[in-house]
């Protein structure tokens, strides 16, 4: 085996979507900025640009996908430590520690960073720092930022114990020295911006900016009151939700913003007032992202950008097919026009069954844009409307400080303003530390520099997560509160994220079918307040809904009575959109269709089990069917019960043995079940006595309360009914997920 490299250290990152990347990377400035030796790659080109056993210090950064899984760029990496044994501590050699993302919310927290961990750990390698495990459910940075500081004087003392071949004498020294410990699972959600934090490296130190302090004048301007109809983008606070604004209210609406319920006006005026608690303060501010891209305009360029390869062709996360299209034929209303939610089914025909096999169980992911009038507003508010429509190319700077610099390869090479902002880069996610950072150099206005410091500094965690993560603020929020701050845009393309499509589960079976599938979903409607100055929809569901406006009649309209303006368009007249299937797929009926069944969704979680009980039908002619449960809610049941026709026709063909249905917010006797829970709780002994028939429950919908719920209850109904402790009940539950007995398809 070639010697270890002990001159620097590796960083490696596995990522799904982009987060694990994006934080590599800004370990990667922070490492050479601190003067070290660095080279970073993806856990994918293992063998290709790296060999792990050739290698003395790694620094790790994993996120979780699936139920738990390592990111599909990991595979090939685990798969070749997997190949081999404990006994011959392949990787003794190796010190390295691993930074983990994940998210409460779901049951295998930080599994993919912890995978990787164990079987680093049992091929004899062993920790200089220990691993951090971040949690988006609250904020990934309340982790990732002490970890990071942290990092830098263990691993230090580590590169330094190579070259001096004093590693296992030294390694007890540096490993754990109280101040460097990152917090833990529970210590996470408990930080504060009292917490202490290590100061920063000598070398970081230079790289700090720091300004004066706001004086006492702002102390005496009563809150709310900050002249924002004076400034010159305040005509841009409006409604941009694609829907008819009456403009004799325009005037209306802009005041409605301004003068909203007193604890509202306190959240916005805190938003962009400093600190009283960060006064004295000297901020430690991240380091700022190095420019690195040169935009050119191209006057003359004529292209058509809209029949190209979608986001250049560039591959996106848990792709299982390339990008296909599909036609919508139908879109359902499946809700009454009282409904808290609108609930949307649409139908989708597409024409290679073969390119697009999927199962009752999978999603897909629909490649959507963002809103079209946000756009706009975007490009008003960075003064760019004489240049949105101009072609431009990017290059790299020959003078930029940025390591292995390079354009995004989902932006094409010769490029709109207007298209990138539309169709390649995520302009509604809330903007990261490193964005806030960027604007604070070209905000003219010193309360607002003060203000977007205080925002992105260490510590000002907690005002970051209180008035830009949590209430989930877009850029256009931030520039509209900020109206002094006018970036470039080549800034702005250098720090956005790439436009991610939104995953949607199938509630069809191909065996009805081949060439059609059905997906349902409710069209997220996000208020202004807290900082959001303007009422916008989910970016998907906002778009699915307009852009199937002309199709979209009630679900119990036969298609012969539907008025000519919808009935009478033709195939090619009718909206297309783009997606792809899936990878990382588990929730799937069995094999066996003698296995019981126990399916519970509320709401849209109901979807799968639509398509498990199509294909429970068709293979009804030739096979024997298993007992199957359906355990569903929804607020009033002549309002948002989703599929209840199909419901009860499958229940008429035997596909379905029994049904529970509740309904929360219904006028109802005291004893009738209101939610999933009560019901499961109601037959417990006949829900334990399907599990030892082997059973499988599958749970699909809300992870933050639904999932959470559901799971307590089934420990509560095992410990009841096998008279075992809490703790025996939930060794029972996970030897239920590891068989692949209760399976999960939620999201947040």
């Amino acid at each position: 085996m070639p010697a270890p490299h002990t001159s620097h250290f590796l960083l490696l990152y596995a990522s799904q979507t982009g987060q694990a990347e994006s934080i590599s990377e800004l370990i990667y400035d922070n490492a050479v900025a601190s003067g070290l030796s660095v080279e970073r790659h993806c856990l994918s080109s293992t063998d290709d640009k790296f060999k792990i056993e050739d290698e003395s210090s790694v620094v790790f950064v994993v996120s979780t996908t699936g139920d738990g899984d390592v990111p599909d760029t990991a595979g090939r990496f685990l798969r070749k430590l997997k190949k081999k044994s404990k006994q011959e501590e392949y990787l003794r050699h190796l010190s390295y520690t691993v930074l983990g993302l994940g998210d409460t919310n779901y049951n295998a927290f930080c599994n993919g960073g912890k995978t990787i961990n164990r079987k680093l750990e049992e091929l004899g390698a062993h920790l200089f720092y220990e691993c951090g495990w971040a949690d988006d459910a609250v904020g990934l940075e309340l982790v990732v930022e002490p970890w990071i500081e942290g990092l830098w004087k263990p691993l230090k003392a580590e590169l330094e114990s190579c070259t001096t071949s004093k590693k296992m004498e030294q390694s007890t020294e540096i490993n754990s020295p109280p101040s460097e410990t990152p917090p833990t699972e529970n210590e996470a959600q408990k930080l504060t911006e009292t917490d202490k934090m290590t100061l920063p490296t000598d070398s970081l130190k230079e790289q700090i900016l720091r300004n004066p302090l706001l004086n006492n004048l702002m102390q005496d301007i009563p809150l709310g009151v900050k002249i924002v109809e004076k400034t010159p983008h305040s005509n841009y606070i409006m409604d941009l939700a694609d829907r008819p604004v009456d403009v004799s209210n325009v005037e209306l609406v802009v005041q409605t913003d301004l003068t909203e319920e007193k604890h509202q006006a306190k959240e916005s005026a805190s938003l962009t007032c400093c600190a009283p608690h960060l006064k004295d303060s000297d901020l430690s501010i991240p380091l700022l992202s190095p420019p690195y891209l040169v935009l050119t305009l191209l006057p003359d360029e004529k292209l058509d950008l809209y029949n190209s390869a979608v986001q250049n062709g560039a591959s996106f996360p848990s792709m299982a097919s390339s990008v296909q299209t599909a036609t919508v034929l139908k879109c359902s209303c499946l809700t009454h026009p009282g409904a808290v939610k609108t609930t949307l089914d649409l139908e989708l025909f597409f024409e290679d069954a073969e390119t697009v096999a999927y199962q009752p169980g999978d999603s897909i992911s629909v490649i959507c844009p963002n809103n079209e009038r946000e756009v706009n507003h975007l490009i008003q508010r960075l003064d760019l409307e004489n240049a949105g429509d101009a072609f431009f190319s990017l290059s790299v700077s020959p003078n930029t400080t940025k390591k292995k610099a390079s354009c995004p390869n989902y932006l094409p090479p010769k490029c709109t303003i207007r298209y990138a902002l539309t169709h390649c880069l995520d302009i509604r996610e809330p903007p990261k530390k490193a964005l806030l950072r960027m604007l604070v150099d070209y905000a003219s206005d010193e309360q607002e520099k003060q203000r977007l410091q205080e925002l992105c500094s260490k510590e000002g965690m907690s005002e970051y997560t209180t008035y830009i993560r949590e209430p989930g603020l877009s850029l256009l929020d931030i520039l509209l509160n900020f109206p002094s701050v006018m970036p470039p845009f080549e800034r702005i393309l250098e720090l956005l994220p790439r436009l991610q499509p939104r995953p949607y589960s199938v509630a069809s079976s191909q065996e009805t079918d081949k060439n059609k599938l059905h997906v349902v979903f409710n069209v997220v409607q996000i208020p202004a307040g807290r900082g959001r100055r303007y009422h916008r929809q989910g970016i998907c569901t906002g778009w699915l809904e307009q852009l199937t406006l002309s199709l979209q009649s009630d679900s119990k309209t036969d298609q012969k009575d539907l008025p000519a303006s919808l009935g009478s368009l033709s195939l090619a007249e009718k909206p297309i959109i783009s997606f792809f299937t899936r990878t990382n797929q588990r929730f799937h009926l069995p094999s066996d269709s003698k296995t019981p069944l126990i399916m519970i969704g509320p709401g849209t979680g109901v979807a799968p089990f639509i398509g498990f009980l199509q294909h429970r039908h068709h293979i009804s002619k030739t096979q024997p069917l298993s007992e199957a449960w359906l355990f569903y809610g929804c607020r009033h049941q002549k309002k948002d019960f989703l599929y209840q026709d199909e419901i009860e026709k499958f229940l008429e063909q035997g596909c379905l043995s029994k049904f529970f249905v509740c309904f929360s917010r219904d006028e109802q006797p005291e004893e009738s079940p209101r939610y999933i829970q009560d019901n499961l709780q109601r037959n417990s002994k006949e829900l334990v006595d399907m599990l030892d028939k082997d059973a499988i429950v599958y749970v699909c919908g809300d992870a933050k309360n639904m999932a959470k719920d559901v799971c307590a209850a089934f420990t509560s109904i095992l410990a009841s009914e096998k008279g075992v402790s809490l703790e025996e009940a939930n060794k029972i539950l996970m030897k239920l997920r590891l068989d692949k007995r209760y399976l999960e398809d939620i999201w947040t």
